[in-house]
């Protein structure tokens, strides 16, 4: 028998219950009474750290979720995959033919890669807006890169935000219609229907 579950563990006395958890002898407020379920051992005293052997018997340790993890594992898994585990063949940069048709890049993978690019692209929109019009607002009157000679990083990143508020929306369209492509029937890198791969 595991002698951890039997009656000799520190935590499982009856006396501890009764002096620590029953009467607060040392919680300022009452203990809430919270009942687990499919579980008989279960602690909120914070002393029960100071015996390996009883951290993981207690459903609210760390390690309790660690030895669990497997179960979760397995689900992550599949979630990543989409069920059908095909893996990605259009690469990083989602070259058209592969990435705009599921008989390539089936669905999972290639989908959740778009959507994330969308979702960046959406950020990235966000912070260069806010960094542009900072600069327009907060600059001096009648300052011009002409007439003042600024910072090299300053004029660097200046047109890097403009690159960018440029270039953003145009890759935020194409990746949405890579998902038109490859979910609603389009046509937008079909050469076949007038496409462009």
């Amino acid at each position: 028998n595991n002698r951890e579950l039997l009656g000799d563990n520190p935590f499982q006395l009856q006396a501890l219950k009764r002096y620590l958890v029953d009467e607060h002898t040392i919680f300022f407020k009452p203990k809430i009474k919270s009942k687990y379920s499919d579980y008989e051992n279960y602690s909120g005293l914070p002393w029960k750290l100071l015996l390996w052997k009883d951290i993981v018997n207690y459903p609210e340790s760390f390690w309790y979720a660690v030895s669990r993890i497997d179960k979760v594992r397995r689900k992550k898994v599949y979630f990543t995959k989409c069920s059908n585990r095909t893996l990605t063949t259009a690469g990083w940069t989602f070259i058209t033919p592969f990435s705009s048709n599921t008989k390539y890049t089936g669905v999972g993978a290639q989908d959740l890669l778009l959507v994330s690019v969308v979702f960046a692209g959406l950020s990235s929109t966000v912070s260069f807006t806010n960094l542009l019009i900072t600069r327009r607002t907060l600059c001096m009157p009648g300052m011009r890169h002409r007439r003042v000679l600024l910072p090299f990083v300053t004029i660097g990143t200046l047109f890097a935000l403009r690159m960018l508020a440029v270039i953003t929306p145009v890759l935020g369209a194409a990746m949405i219609m890579m998902l038109l492509d490859r979910h609603w029937a389009t046509t937008f890198f079909d050469f076949a229907y007038g496409g462009d791969p």
